[in-house]
């Protein structure tokens, strides 16, 4: 009996929004198949995929950020000029998009580019990305399948 498996798309729910892995080795464990992902790097794989993703942020999209950071939603609301009440009601949309003004938006992506990559290049190049308001379609990440220790490669694609 093979234990293994690769599946050549697994979506995973785990981060509060759907995230489609590509060629995942799926192990049976007690019966069941499950993915074989190191959740801890694909983590900070999505948080680094966030602020390009092609259009706007989803209340769960919110959520995840304000856990990956560690801040309550008073401390998240302060750093962006809201009540933690207004967060709230963002991150109460979950799959729906949150309704902030984009000039938030804007920021609270480049906070978190600010946070997990300091190259300049990138930070302006995502500024004037922004400069354009986003369509509204909505999107899904991606991870084409990596090899070795490197990490899969992220893409946005329309839901």
């Amino acid at each position: 009996m093979r234990n293994e498996r690769v599946q050549k798309n697994y979506v995973d729910y785990g981060f509060g929004f759907p995230v489609v892995f590509g060629k995942v080795r799926m192990v049976k464990v007690e019966g069941e198949w499950a993915p074989d992902i190191d959740y801890g790097l694909a983590e900070k794989c999505v948080i680094q995929a966030i602020p390009n993703k092609p259009g706007p942020l989803t209340g769960n999209q919110v959520r995840f950020i304000r856990l990956h950071f560690n801040m309550t939603l008073t401390r998240f609301g302060e750093r962006f000029g809201v009540s933690h009440v207004a967060v709230k009601k963002w991150e109460d949309k979950g799959e729906d998009r949150t309704g902030m003004r984009w000039a938030i938006e804007k920021d609270l992506r480049l906070f978190v580019l600010k946070q997990v990559n300091v190259d300049a290049n990138d930070f302006v190049k995502l500024y004037d990305g922004l400069e354009q308001k986003l369509p509204p379609d909505p999107y899904i990440i991606r991870f084409r399948s990596g090899s070795g220790s490197k990490p899969a490669e992220p893409v946005w694609i329309a839901a």
